[in-house]
């Protein structure tokens, strides 16, 4: 019976989601809202709506695993309190999780306190009902677990409609994988709890039917994006719960051909994830591993084998860190995060013990002895001069970054370096700023706002020409992990400037970093002389002084007590520091979500035919006398 159902099934859902010109309107048809919804319980074919208190029962008996909702754990303070105020109607979501807000007991789904759209998404994900399971975990009160229920049905009443769309987020390809994931929670919970009616079963069940097959459909599936990730994860999740509802089969297959497929492109074969930003990669790797894992429990078969992927993509979230453990600003990363790992067996990941050292800053673990870091397939160079004893914050970190894995979170920032040393930030990064798409995000992910060279048309565009790093792959196997060794230049090749190419080269040696630029026309008869520029971004609470007879700059911490030098070879056309908004170029940094405050950026300006520059970074506690020299700021 199952097997002649599952061919018809798989012809249906094919014509559903093989027509590419299908809109999203088509889901919410009356007629989708009746259709009847099929399960196969011992033998037996149930109608959702027909046999609903038999459907229950099965639930009721059916054997807990406790692999997806593990036993409770003890809850935080942080839930406790989240739970409280979510009784009190008092949500705290992200971006603005440190901005309460009360909203309606009978929620409309409309909500929109702060008119920014990264809060509707997560509002529109669920993002919430943690405090809801922790508040009936901890205080064990019927209020959390019926609020619970009726979340559920309520968001199913007044978001699954046929005057579609019903909300922006309702049914946004990122948000229903996220709340699918969230709704599997809450069923699981309510059965574990014993708590189980006709209706919770009616609407739960209809409603976790009909996301997983909107997300089986082509029309919504985001490919070789952390959205799609996301949506494949959700989609295999609820094929291996309910095994019981009739396109269950089809679910699998579709979510495990999707997820080899996500996790081949997110991460690269160093275990880096590919959208550009160490952020990013800590979850999305993490991720990967997770629904490995959950792939491996519930079928025997694991999605791939990345047990080596998981060791690799903590030894970069390890070495990218600086030495306060937070990670740099780079691609679309938040300001001050922390270097936290959340793998699956962590602790059995051979660099388990060297991420311990990072985490707890000497305190715990073993002191790497990587002082090179070359991830040349991601398109990362990390270098420090030494790893910082406990206590200590002195070490000096610098990163390159030069790669074209993925557009998802790109900054045009191929060359891009950031430096750190002596417990401070000396070249900082401009971060995520926000995915508000208005010109502060424009110029965030601009080449002006980045540490690099540029042709100065290009100062505020947005160039998609791939970049590449060329001389990284065949020279790794020269580099050793100890200092001592001969080292040949990396290179970064670079075209995402139309006309031009872009090579930065570099070399490291103790606390001193070379840096040789040329921005070089492709069409070689071109002679008319054009504006080129490098910035150096500094933080805005550094002094910056200039000797142009010695070509000297020097950048002053606030006590006075260490330097970033920063020598250059040529006599530029002019030299200038830009800081904040309103200038010939713009300088900000990421302080919050869609907050920014003036940075400072140091301009080395040039007219040529060709670029080329040369410049030697060097942070020192050595101060000389500044008389000779001229305040820039």
């Amino acid at each position: 019976m199952k097997i002649t159902s599952i061919l018809i099934i798989f012809f249906l859902t094919y014509s559903i989601v093989s027509a590419k010109t299908i809109t999203n309107k088509e889901w919410f048809k009356e007629e989708n809202l009746l259709q009847s919804i099929t399960f196969y319980i011992n033998g037996k074919s149930l109608d959702l709506d027909v046999n609903t208190k038999e459907i229950m029962k099965y639930y009721q008996d059916k054997p807990f695993d406790y692999y997806f909702m593990p036993k409770n754990k003890k809850v935080s303070d942080n839930k406790k309190k989240c739970a409280i105020n979510i009784k009190k109607n008092i949500y705290t979501l992200r971006p603005k999780i440190d901005v309460p807000v009360t909203l309606p007991s009978n929620l409309s789904w409309s909500e929109d306190p702060f008119k920014d759209r990264n809060w509707r998404f997560w509002f529109h994900s669920w993002k919430f009902t943690d405090c809801l399971l922790s508040g009936y975990t901890e205080f064990q009160e019927q209020w959390y677990l019926k609020r619970l229920k009726w979340l559920v049905s309520d968001w199913w009443k007044d978001n699954f409609r046929p005057e579609f769309p019903a909300k922006e987020f309702s049914w946004h390809d990122h948000s229903t994988a996220k709340r699918l994931h969230e709704m599997l929670k809450i069923f699981e919970f309510v059965r574990r709890e014993k708590a189980l009616d006709q209706k919770f079963i009616r609407d739960a069940l209809r409603s976790i039917f009909w996301h997983a097959q909107i997300l089986s459909a082509e029309d919504i599936y985001i490919k070789n994006n952390n959205h799609g990730l996301d949506q494949s994860v959700s989609l295999f999740e609820v094929s291996q719960l309910f095994r019981e509802f009739e396109y269950s089969e089809i679910w699998e297959k579709k979510s495990r051909e999707r997820l080899e497929n996500e996790i081949s492109f997110a991460l690269t074969t160093e275990g880096i994830h590919t959208e550009n930003s160490p952020s990013y990669h800590g979850w999305v790797s993490a991720k990967c591993a997770t629904i490995n894992k959950f792939a491996k429990h519930y079928t025997d078969l694991a999605i791939v084998d990345n047990n080596i992927l998981q060791d690799n993509g903590l030894r970069f979230l390890s070495v990218i860190a600086k030495p306060d453990r937070t990670l740099p600003l780079i691609g679309d990363t938040s300001n001050n995060l922390i270097a936290k790992a959340t793998y699956p067996d962590l602790k059995k990941l051979s660099w388990y013990p060297f991420y311990q050292y990072v985490i707890s800053q000497g305190k715990n673990g073993v002191k790497p002895k990587e002082i090179i870091s070359f991830f040349p397939e991601s398109g990362y160079y990390i270098y420090r001069d030494k790893w910082d004893e406990p206590g200590e914050n002195t070490a000096l970190h610098f990163i390159m970054k030069c790669g074209y894995n993925a557009s998802g979170h790109r900054h045009n920032d191929d060359g891009t370096i950031l430096l750190y040393g002596l417990g401070e930030n000396w070249l900082i990064d401009s971060g995520i700023y926000g995915y508000r798409y208005d010109k502060y995000r424009n110029y965030i992910t601009s080449p002006s706002a980045h540490n690099i060279s540029f042709p100065y048309e290009y100062k505020d565009s947005t160039p998609t020409d791939k970049s590449k790093i060329n001389s990284f792959d065949d020279r790794l196997k020269k580099y050793k992990n100890n200092w001592g060794f001969k080292q040949k230049e990396p290179l970064c090749e670079s075209h995402m400037y139309k006309g031009y190419t872009y090579i930065r080269k570099l070399n490291t040696k103790g606390n001193v970093i070379f840096l040789s630029d040329s921005l070089l026309l492709d069409n070689s008869k071109a002679n008319k002389s054009k504006k080129f520029i490098t910035t150096f971004r500094v933080p805005l609470n550094k002094r910056v002084y200039i000797n142009k007879n010695k070509k000297i700059i020097f950048v002053l911490n606030q006590s006075g007590s260490a330097a970033l030098r920063i020598y250059y070879k040529k006599d530029f056309y002019n030299i200038k520091v830009f800081s904040g908004k309103g200038g010939e170029i713009t300088s900000l940094e990421t302080v919050g979500w869609l907050e920014l405050k003036p940075s400072k950026t140091i301009s080395f300006i040039d007219k040529s035919v060709n670029y080329r520059a040369e410049f030697e970074l060097l942070v020192t506690k050595e101060i000389p006398s500044l008389l000779d020299f001229v305040l820039m700021d």
